[in-house]
């Protein structure tokens, strides 16, 4: 399942930590491929974002510190996916923006 657009955090890292499932993360221009009990660190200020290879996948996420992430949080529940743009907008505004494409399944 493709993941969000590339997008770089100016104020938090972000950690993931993978339940289930495989996953590609793009971590500035190196590739990583994570599965169950892997975590990947993405510190702020170096673009990343990841691509779900596997049907299934679970992961939790954390940003460090939260700053404005709770509006990010629940526009992702408003906005997606019937509104990619205005997220994308709401992304912005909160010292997150999209600064490339999302990963394909490669």
């Amino acid at each position: 399942m493709p993941g969000p657009p590339l997008y770089v955090h100016k104020y938090q890292d972000e950690v993931f930590q993978i339940i289930e499932g495989e996953f590609i993360f793009q971590v500035g221009e190196e590739r990583i491929i994570a599965n169950a009990g892997d975590i990947v660190f993405g510190p702020r200020n170096v673009p990343h974002t990841f691509y779900q290879r596997s049907k299934i996948g679970h992961m939790i996420f954390s940003c460090n510190p939260a700053g404005k992430m709770e509006i990010i949080v629940k526009a992702i529940n408003e906005l997606m996916p019937d509104q990619p743009d205005k997220f994308a907008e709401v992304c912005a505004l909160n010292d997150v923006p999209f600064v490339g494409p999302p990963m394909s399944g490669e």
